[in-house]
């Protein structure tokens, strides 16, 4: 097995994926973040993860709980190896590429969800940006002399069906529920080369909204930025026509974390959900679209992905 593993790491590092070199995060954006993103206790974390987020954290994602205490330097060495200690883990690829059977998984996947999204960017005139400022030393998958952050495949895939919304309704401010490492965000915003959103929040678990207060930061200059716990009981209200865009993590968050987002959705005026999951009735996932339904009361859009198969786009607007 150590000499299966060892050929698995060659194969991955010199032919068919790279791992970025680390890159420096700026001590002044990490104090910045700091003054942006609440910090909960640990406790708090605790008592508001899902059954799934508690086997994610008996898994590799042991330094988890170190972020809840860092002081800015460690803060700083924790997510310039975000990819690496296990931070991503639930969101991202990091510690499971050295894996034989996630690693052959990941090799057969990302190529045929790249040829799907090229032949979206042909069909459209599009042109997505796999070179997005990122950090934490990611994985990357050569493709014709180049390497891309394939992470990005499958959001700018979702991204492109979000912004086209958002333009139908002439929607400029967004919430994201559960962005993880915050590529969808980012790759909305890439997107937005009018410069026409206004604000986005972003609502997550500490951890992860602080990786996407250093990772949105680029787009600070033209659009409001504003960052949530997903760990808090209440929020602010703001009446703005928004829409709510969720990805992978809807049928993760437990039922009485549904009902506080769904009553967030009621008094902040948010017009059109968003939404790329699976139905996924399993132990520890929580069926959402029931909620959806009634709140809405208009599913107007439901489509299987060409990029996953049993996950579906799905909208809804008031």
């Amino acid at each position: 097995m150590k000499a299966l593993r060892a050929k698995i790491m060659y194969i991955n590092d010199l032919i068919l994926f790279k791992r970025e070199k680390k890159e420096n995060v700026s001590i002044d954006l990490i104090k910045e973040t700091m003054s942006k993103v609440s910090r909960p206790s640990w406790a708090e974390f605790e008592n508001n993860i899902s059954p799934i987020w508690r086997k994610v954290l008996n898994g590799p994602s042991s330094d988890i709980k170190q972020v809840f205490n860092a002081n800015e330097t460690m803060l700083k060495k924790l997510y310039e190896n975000f990819f690496i200690n296990g931070l991503s883990e639930g969101a991202a690829i990091g510690k499971k590429m050295y894996h034989p059977r996630s690693f052959l998984k990941i090799a057969t996947r990302e190529r045929r969800r790249l040829r799907s999204i090229k032949r979206l960017e042909e069909k459209e005139k599009l042109h997505f940006d796999f070179n997005l400022y990122d950090f934490g030393q990611p994985w990357k998958m050569r493709f014709d002399g180049d390497l891309l952050n394939f992470e990005l495949f499958d959001h700018f895939y979702f991204a492109n069906f979000c912004y086209n919304l958002l333009k139908m309704y002439n929607i400029k401010d967004l919430v994201f529920l559960g962005d993880g490492c915050g590529y969808l965000a980012q790759a909305v915003c890439s997107l937005d080369c009018g410069k026409e959103l206004k604000s986005i929040t972003m609502i997550d678990l500490y951890h992860f909204l602080f990786r996407q207060g250093l990772l949105l930061s680029t787009f600070s200059n033209t659009i409001d930025l504003e960052f949530l716990n997903g760990e808090r009981s209440n929020y602010p209200t703001n009446l703005k026509r928004k829409a709510l865009i969720n990805q992978d993590s809807l049928p993760e968050i437990n039922s009485q974390s549904q009902d506080k987002y769904f009553d967030y959705i009621i008094s902040n005026n948010i017009e059109l959900l968003i939404s790329y999951n699976k139905v996924d009735e399993t132990i520890g996932h929580e069926e959402f679209r029931n909620r959806a339904n009634k709140v809405f009361n208009n599913k107007f859009i439901c489509i299987e992905s060409e990029l996953r198969p049993g996950y579906w786009l799905e909208a809804w607007h008031v």
